[in-house]
C-alpha cells in the first residue's frame, strides 16, 4: 500500500505550487484564498511508492468552513503517514500556529518554510536550526517558485512517513500555543519586512480612492487588447491556414478513393470545426495570461476587497469577485469556487454567474463581430460583455437580496509575478481549452455534419432541406419565428446547451445566413440562455438539483423575452422608417 504525505498550510503559503512541483499532476494555482477547495492526490515524482495529498488551506485544525474542516479532519483522523507543513516564511504567524496544532496530533511531521527568495529579497533570514531544535522536527528553507531546497525536503518527508513521531513538549491550550507561536516567529524569523514603497503600493491598490477605478481599468484593458490589434491579425492567419488545410484535405481524400461524404466528415466536419475554434486561441490565451498575472501578483484578492462594498449593493459581496472573474474563463470552476459563499448568498451568486460571458462564448462573439463590425470588432465584443454584465447587475438589484455573510479576507503580499509560473498556468489553461475543442467540438462537428447530409433513412442527400437536421429545426421553427431565428440557428443553440463552442461549428457547417436584425437577436439569445450542461452539473453539485433546474428555465426564458423585445421593436422601427 502506498504511503500518504499530506501537504498542509494556511491559505497563500504556496502549497499547491509545491504540490505541482513534486507530483505528476497540474493543479490550479493562484496567490489568493480558495484555490484548493477539496483534497487532491498525486503520485510523488521522486518515488512512486508515495502519494501526496494537497489539503485545502486552513488556519487551524478546528476551523468551521467545510474546506478547512475537511483538512482538519483528515489530519486529526491520522489519514496521512506524514504531514508536511508548508509555511509562508514572509508571514509565518498563522503557519507556525497550525504547525503546533499538527504536532499535537502525534503524526510524523516535517516543515517547509516557503518563499526563501522573497525573504532574501527583503533582507531577512530564517534560523532553521533554531526552529528545528525548538520543535524537534526537520525544518527546511525552500522556494517552490524557484525550485530550491525541494529534494532535501522531500527526502525528509519520505523518511518521516516510515517512522514514528518524535516527542515534543507542547502546550495544550490554544492561548499558550499562540504565545509560543509568536515567540518562535520573533526568535527564528528575522527582518524581511515590507519596504515603504511596497506598503504605499498596497494602499494604492486596496484602500485609495482610485482602487475601484484601477480594478475596472485592468478589466477593460484586458478585453480591449484581447480583441484588438495585433492579436486579431494572428487569429485571421490561423483561420485562413485551417481553411486552406480543410480544402486540401478534402481533395486528397477524394483522390484516394473516399466518397465525398466520408471526405467531408474528416475535412469539413472535423478539421474545419477544430480549426475555427483554435483560431481564437490567441485571444483566449491573452485573457488567461491576464488572469494568471492578477493571481500570481496577489492583486486578485485585493480586487475582491475593493469591490466588496460595491457588490453588496447588488446582493453580493467581495466573496463573489473571484468566482465572477473565473467565470470569464469557464462557468464550471466559477461555480465550484462559489463554496466561499454560504446559503442564500451562494444561491444568489450561482444565479449571477451565467451573466458573465465565458471563454466558450467568445468564438461566437468574435465570428459575428468580424461580420458586423469589421473595422472595430473589439468594440462590439466589449459592448456585448458590458450588456451581459449590466443585465446581470439589474437582475441582482431586482432580486432585493442582501449579502448576509461578512467578508473576511487575509490579503496576500504583493509579489512580482514569476514569468515561469504565469506562462505555465496560461499554457495549462490553453491546453485544457484546446483539449476540449479537440473532443467536444470535433465530435459535435462530425455529428452535425452527418445529420446535415443524411436523411431519416441515413441515405446521403444533396439538398440540405431533406436532411435530418433540417427536419428537427423545422419542428421548432414556429416557436422561434417571433425572434427571427431560422432552422440553422435553432439547431446551433440546441447544440450549445451541451457545449457553447459547438454553436460556431454548427453555424459554419450549415452555412447559416442572418439578416442584421436576426444576427443581433441570435447574439442576445445566445448570451443569456442556459449555461452548458457541464456548468449546470457544477451548479447542481453546489446548490442542488432545484437550483440548477431553476437557472436553466430562468435563463432560457429571459433570453427568449429579451430577444423577442429586441426583434419585434427593431422590426417595427425599420417598417416605420421605410
Amino acid at each position: 500500500m502506498k504511503k500518504i504525505i499530506a501537504l498542509a498550510g494556511a491559505p497563500n503559503c504556496g502549497k499547491t505550487t509545491l504540490f505541482n512541483l513534486i507530483t505528476k499532476t497540474h493543479g490550479a494555482v493562484g496567490n489568493r484564498p480558495g484555490v484548493t477547495v477539496e483534497k487532491k492526490y498525486g503520485v510523488l515524482r521522486f518515488d512512486s511508492d508515495f502519494v501526496v495529498a494537497d489539503l485545502p488551506g486552513t488556519y487551524s485544525l478546528s476551523s468551521q468552513s467545510p474546506e478547512e474542516r475537511a483538512a482538519g479532519e483528515f489530519i486529526l483522523s491520522k489519514g496521512a503517514d506524514c504531514v508536511a507543513a508548508v509555511i509562508d516564511g514572509a508571514h509565518p504567524e498563522h503557519g507556525i500556529y497550525l504547525l503546533l496544532e499538527i504536532l499535537s496530533t502525534g503524526t510524523p511531521t516535517v516543515a517547509a518554510i516557503n518563499f526563501a527568495d522573497e525573504i532574501t529579497r527583503r533582507g531577512g533570514s530564517v534560523d532553521i536550526s533554531a526552529l528545528s531544535a525548538a520543535l524537534n522536527i526537520p525544518c527546511f528553507l525552500i522556494s517552490a517558485r524557484k525550485e530550491t531546497g525541494i529534494s532535501d525536503f522531500v527526502a525528509a518527508a519520505t523518511a518521516a512517513a516510515g517512522s514514528s513521531a518524535q516527542p515534543c513538549n507542547l502546550p495544550h491550550s490554544a492561548a499558550k500555543r499562540r504565545l509560543l507561536s509568536k515567540e518562535l516567529c520573533s526568535r527564528c524569523f528575522l527582518g524581511g519586512k515590507e519596504s515603504s514603497f511596497e506598503k504605499k503600493l498596497d494602499l494604492f491598490f486596496s484602500e485609495s480612492r482610485f482602487s475601484f477605478f484601477v480594478c475596472i481599468a485592468f478589466v477593460l484593458t484586458a478585453l480591449t487588447v484581447s480583441f484588438g490589434f495585433p492579436i486579431s491579425v494572428l487569429t485571421d492567419y490561423i483561420d485562413a491556414f485551417f481553411s486552406f488545410c480543410s480544402a486540401r484535405l478534402f481533395d486528397i481524400l477524394v483522390r484516394f478513393g473516399l466518397s465525398e461524404i466520408a471526405a467531408g466528415v474528416f475535412s469539413e466536419g472535423a478539421l474545419a470545426s477544430f480549426g475555427k475554434i483554435i483560431s481564437f486561441l490567441p485571444q483566449l490565451a491573452f485573457l488567461f495570461l491576464f488572469i494568471s498575472v492578477l493571481e500570481e501578483s496577489g492583486y486578485l484578492a485585493r480586487a475582491a476587497f475593493v469591490t466588496d462594498k460595491v457588490l453588496r449593493h447588488f446582493g453580493l459581496g467581495g466573496f463573489a469577485v473571484i468566482p465572477l472573474l473565473l467565470g470569464l474563463g469557464c462557468t464550471v470552476p466559477a461555480a465550484l469556487a462559489s463554496k466561499a459563499a454560504k446559503g442564500s448568498d451562494r444561491r444568489r451568486l450561482l444565479y449571477a454567474l451565467p451573466f458573465v460571458p465565458c471563454s466558450a462564448k467568445f468564438p461566437v462573439y468574435a465570428f459575428f463581430a468580424s461580420q458586423l463590425f469589421k473595422k472595430a470588432p473589439w468594440l462590439f465584443i466589449v459592448i456585448i460583455y458590458f450588456i451581459s454584465i449590466s443585465v446581470g447587475a439589474a437582475f441582482c438589484l431586482a432580486s432585493k437580496g442582501k449579502a448576509k455573510q461578512s467578508f473576511l479576507l487575509e490579503l496576500p503580499p504583493l509579489r512580482l509575478p514569476s514569468a515561469k509560473s504565469i506562462f505555465k498556468e496560461t499554457a495549462l489553461r490553453c491546453r485544457a481549452f484546446a483539449a476540449k475543442a479537440s473532443t467536444v467540438i470535433v465530435f459535435s462537428g462530425i455529428f452535425i455534419w452527418l445529420l446535415s447530409h443524411l436523411d431519416s433513412n441515413f441515405l446521403a442527400v444533396t439538398d440540405p432541406a431533406e436532411s435530418v437536421l433540417y427536419m428537427l429545426g423545422t419542428a421548432a421553427e414556429p416557436l422561434f419565428a417571433p425572434i427571427g431565428l431560422n432552422k440553422e440557428a435553432i439547431v446551433a443553440l440546441a447544440c450549445g446547451t451541451f457545449a457553447k463552442e459547438a454553436c460556431l461549428s454548427v453555424l459554419l457547417l450549415l452555412k447559416s445566413k442572418f439578416t442584421v436584425l436576426s444576427a443581433f437577436s441570435f447574439i442576445i439569445f445566445f448570451t443569456f440562455y442556459t449555461p452548458c450542461s457541464a456548468a449546470l452539473t457544477a451548479i447542481w453539485r453546489q446548490s442542488g438539483a432545484k437550483t440548477a433546474v431553476r437557472i436553466f428555465l430562468f435563463q432560457t426564458a429571459l433570453a427568449y423575452v429579451l430577444s423577442f423585445i429586441f426583434y419585434q421593436t427593431a422590426s417595427a422601427l425599420c417598417a416605420f422608417i421605410r
